[in-house]
């Protein structure tokens, strides 16, 4: 209800809900030495005029030098998705939503389903990363579980190695002319069916050259593809999100693209101004419609102020 605040915090897969009105994460239940994280519904009313929202927030953690990456969605009765936020890369600091649902939203005619007196059924993900350690495969009840290793090398660590140091390297991607990438055929045919097929052909200039001459796509946007080919993470600034995707989709990186897609969807709201550039390429290709049909509904949503931007 109005100024009430419904805190719901994850402790290795075990949930449990304070509604002591609390709203730092300090005044949180005490924990064990396990990671927690916590999720914050506040209603709160606006000041510029009566009407209320919902806010969902995620805390930030006691613990120095985790980083989280978030998703929460908004289900229909039968379990499918009606709206889906995501925070845009890992984030160290406190994250969320101010204007998460309007709480005076008709819940019959969008369709979404209550629970009790006008609640929503809400889907939390969270990953947790931290620089140093590795997950160990989760069971039923203890959900993600870290292990500390303090010098060991990781694999990640180690094919990011492999990617910085051109040694044994056999390939060559010069991209537009300004930056060159000495790679490994066997990792990226792995990775690539594009990358495959061209070195697989001996007749292709690529296979005789040993270079690999790219005008299409900005240096960061492919450095980062690489990256992710090497490491399988993918980190790269916002501004390049839809380089990287147009550089994923010409590779056919399909994991890469999934990720890719998903985060540009999770920041439209935020960034409306990506809109229009981001229904100009989805109009291009059939196969990113989840992508599509959200920018549509970003528009939709927010012509006026679309429209005035630009």
């Amino acid at each position: 209800g109005e100024g009430s605040t419904y805190r719901r915090i994850s402790e290795m897969g075990k949930l449990w809900f304070d509604k002591e009105g609390a709203k730092h994460p300090d005044d949180c239940p005490p924990t064990s030495k396990e990671i927690e994280f916590g999720m914050e519904i506040v209603c709160e009313e606006k000041n510029d005029d009566e009407s209320r929202v919902v806010g969902c927030y995620f805390p930030k953690t006691g613990e120095e030098g985790l980083k989280f990456k978030f998703s929460i969605e908004v289900l229909l009765p039968d379990g499918s998705t009606k709206k889906k936020y995501i925070t845009n890369g890992w984030k160290e600091e406190a994250w969320g939503w101010e204007d998460f649902l309007s709480s005076d939203l008709n819940f019959d005619e969008i369709g979404l389903h209550r629970i009790g007196d006008g609640g929503l059924i809400l889907r939390l993900k969270a990953d947790i990363m931290k620089e140093g350690w590795i997950p160990r495969q989760p069971d039923l009840n203890h959900g993600h579980i870290f292990d500390k290793k303090d010098d060991a090398p990781t694999h990640g660590s180690v094919c990011l190695a492999l990617f910085e140091n051109p040694e044994f390297s056999d390939i060559s991607l010069v991209c537009q002319q300004e930056q060159t990438f000495r790679c490994h055929r066997a990792i990226l045919s792995a990775w690539s069916p594009v990358f495959k097929a061209m070195f697989s052909h001996s007749g292709m200039a690529e296979g005789q050259t040993n270079e690999v001459i790219i005008q299409d796509i900005k240096p960061p946007a492919m450095e980062a593809l690489l990256k992710f080919m090497y490491t399988g993470q993918l980190q790269c600034e916002q501004a390049d999100e839809l380089d990287l995707l147009a550089a994923a989709h010409k590779y056919s990186v399909q994991s890469a693209k999934k990720l890719c897609e998903e985060r540009l969807v999770g920041c439209l709201e935020d960034n409306l101004s990506y809109v229009p550039q981001v229904l100009a390429f989805t109009s291009l290709h059939n196969d990113i419609r989840c992508l599509h049909h959200a920018a549509l509904q970003t528009l939709n949503e927010n012509r006026d102020e679309i429209m005035s931007s630009e």
